[in-house]
């Protein structure tokens, strides 16, 4: 949605219509611009950043702020205690073996068994972020 050649108050109508309308929203993109030909200092891309600042952690959205645009995206829902115990002992033992084995190889004959502890605790690291995963809608 471009709003950098809009008022400032037209600019903030379309943000609070944007935010109000969320859930129906998904994905979308606010060109603000860069400030560059305003008078004196930019006005809308500061609002814009300001007001998204306040309530995007509340909305689930993640804030992608690039040079002349802020790109908003859902978070998607947190796997609750008992999804996330699920993914992590169906995926552990794979993931731990094979990186446990792996590091085991790459260490080379003087730190071997380095290695495969290493591969240990960086696979059940890795498996513990791969099951914290966020189903996102959009």
């Amino acid at each position: 949605m471009d709003l950098h050649d809009m008022d400032l108050a037209g600019a903030r109508r379309i943000l609070d219509l944007v935010i109000i309308n969320r859930p129906e929203v998904g994905r979308i993109r606010l060109i603000t611009g860069r400030g560059n030909h305003s008078l004196g200092e930019p006005t809308i891309r500061p609002m814009v950043n300001e007001r998204l600042n306040l309530v995007a952690t509340a909305l689930d959205w993640q804030m992608i702020v690039k040079a002349g645009s802020v790109t908003l995206r859902p978070m998607g829902k947190r796997p609750t205690p008992k999804i996330w115990f699920l993914r992590f002992i169906v995926f552990v033992v794979p993931i731990t073996a094979s990186m446990a084995l792996s590091f085991e190889d790459l260490a080379g004959s003087g730190a071997r068994e380095q290695g495969f502890y290493f591969g240990i605790i960086a696979g059940i690291i890795l498996t513990g972020l791969l099951a914290s995963y966020r189903q996102r809608a959009i």
